[in-house]
């Protein structure tokens, strides 16, 4: 799975309607890549910028789109990872995840219990 150009609307929509405090902490389950249609929305991205307070100072990567028979997008390991991005924004970024990524806490939901320090922690958390 990765991050859409959905996933920009409804940022979006959070941060217009104050849902997000400016400093704000994000934890991904499961660390999560760019799709094209996120690196295709170069407009959201500058108003989501802008609504951040920031200039995006970085052009995102284009992407290597490839889908499955049933038109849904794979993403190679080339397609950036998300974490870039919400730190541009100012996020404070963490993820956890069952595999060896090396920028995520390694944690199995099915299993493993959340450790104190981070529960309650974070202002947004994405799947």
């Amino acid at each position: 799975m990765g991050m859409s150009s959905l996933d920009l609307e409804f940022l979006l929509s959070l941060k217009k309607q104050g849902y997000i405090p400016h400093h704000a902490s994000v934890i991904e389950i499961g660390t999560q890549q760019l799709a094209a249609s996120f690196l295709n929305s170069h407009e959201l991205i500058e108003m989501i910028a802008k609504e951040f307070g920031i200039c995006w100072p970085y052009p995102l990567l284009s992407p290597s789109t490839l889908y499955n028979e049933n038109g849904t997008e794979i993403l190679s390991e080339q397609s950036p990872y998300s974490r870039f991005f919400w730190q541009c924004l100012g996020f404070k970024y963490a993820s956890i995840d069952i595999d060896d990524h090396p920028t995520s806490t390694p944690l199995d939901l099915n299993f493993d219990s959340i450790k104190k320090s981070m529960k309650g922690k974070f202002s947004l958390v994405t799947n």
